[in-house]
């Protein structure tokens, strides 16, 4: 479930997950990988924790970023000074669009992950990523 309290120069998303996130085992955690990456974009950050995975990715100017987490109950702080906020559904689930500075943002809940993808991309580009992700298991 999202909440979004949105101030003047910023909005709070904050996520909330029914059950103990802290104590699922490493082998029930699934992350998910990239199907579809646009030509000529290099890795620059590959970073997977327990709780978390970071993509970033960079071609000249352009910029990917993709973050996969268990949702617990927590909060985002993203910029929203002048921006352009929606409430979507994407793939199937709730989530929150962001067009901010040329920047553009999705963000949603799926199966207890919070999943991130973002970037400098034209707005299909960044829903066509992050359409096509699929389990690594």
């Amino acid at each position: 479930k999202f909440i979004v309290e949105t101030f003047e120069k910023f909005s709070r998303i904050t996520f909330q997950r029914e059950g103990d996130y802290k104590n699922i085992p490493p082998e029930d955690i699934n992350f998910y990988k990239l199907k579809y990456l646009p030509e000529g974009f290099e890795i620059l950050i590959d970073q997977k924790g327990y709780h978390f995975y970071n993509l970033e990715f960079s071609r000249g100017e352009d910029i990917i970023s993709f973050s996969q987490s268990i949702a617990g109950a927590g909060n985002m702080t993203v910029d929203t000074e002048g921006a352009q906020i929606e409430d979507i559904t994407f793939r199937g689930f709730e989530g929150i669009y962001f067009l901010n500075k040329g920047y553009h943002t999705i963000v949603w809940l799926e199966d207890g992950y919070l999943f991130y993808v973002a970037g400098t991309l034209e707005k299909d580009e960044i829903f066509k990523i992050g359409e096509n992700l699929a389990p690594e298991n």
